[in-house]
């Protein structure tokens, strides 16, 4: 609802501390907007702000039309770069999505050294520190990710080893820890699967089913 009928100004800028998820959201919002037909493609590209200065942008943008571009530690965009990626929206008359991201400080020198930003990016989204619960929540989101579900019997041990990760983990590495640790578990239950799969074929017997399921004993170390 709070998007602007004018494509060129539906650009975000994402702020929060480091490992916030900023980039997993930037993605996720991407994905949306393409299924809300705000662009017509869900191919997204990112880019480091260091890097991108040192590119041609103008001379290498159409592989970008019609998806998203997510550009890191956009505090460091250099002025010319900046002048580059406006006027690459205003050909594409809105016809990409553009996220910046950064920490909030950087974001809001960004923004007082380059207000012509403002009238482009007009979406702002700020990442708190997360509680247990949003640890819960993404590392659901995490698992489902990969095509995988929680055995319901596995579910209590699956959310007390996120809390845990939560308590020992500083808030900047709670994300990349996360993903470790689900990493982890998938990998265990895909050892499992495979294992069951060589039985049932050395046998001849193809009876139980395979699925992508996490099971208390993946859980449990």
């Amino acid at each position: 609802r709070n998007m602007d009928d004018n494509k060129l100004c539906n650009h975000f800028l994402i702020c929060g501390d480091l490992q916030t998820g900023k980039t997993s959201l930037a993605r996720a919002l991407a994905i949306t907007m393409w299924k809300l037909n705000r662009i017509t493609s869900k191919k997204v590209a990112k880019i480091q702000a260091s890097k991108l200065n040192k590119i041609d942008l103008l001379a290498k943008m159409e592989p970008l039309e019609n998806g998203s571009l997510i550009i890191e530690n956009a505090g460091m965009l250099e002025t010319a770069t900046i002048r580059s990626i406006i006027k690459m929206l205003e050909q594409f008359k809105g016809n990409i999505l553009v996220f910046l991201e950064d920490q909030t400080r950087n974001m809001e020198e960004l923004l007082a050294r380059e207000e012509v930003l403002r009238t482009f990016f007009t979406h702002r989204i700020i990442l708190p520190r997360y509680d247990s619960n949003d640890l819960i929540g993404f590392a659901y989101c995490m698992v489902k990710q990969q095509e995988y579900e929680i055995d319901e019997n596995a579910i209590d041990y699956f959310e007390a080893k996120v809390e845990q990760i939560g308590r020992l983990t500083q808030s900047q590495e709670q994300l990349v820890k996360l993903e470790e640790y689900i990493k982890t578990l998938t990998q265990k239950a895909e050892t499992r699967n495979m294992l069951l799969l060589m039985k049932q074929a050395k046998e001849g017997k193809f009876v139980a089913k395979v699925r992508n399921v996490i099971l208390v004993e993946d859980v449990i170390d």
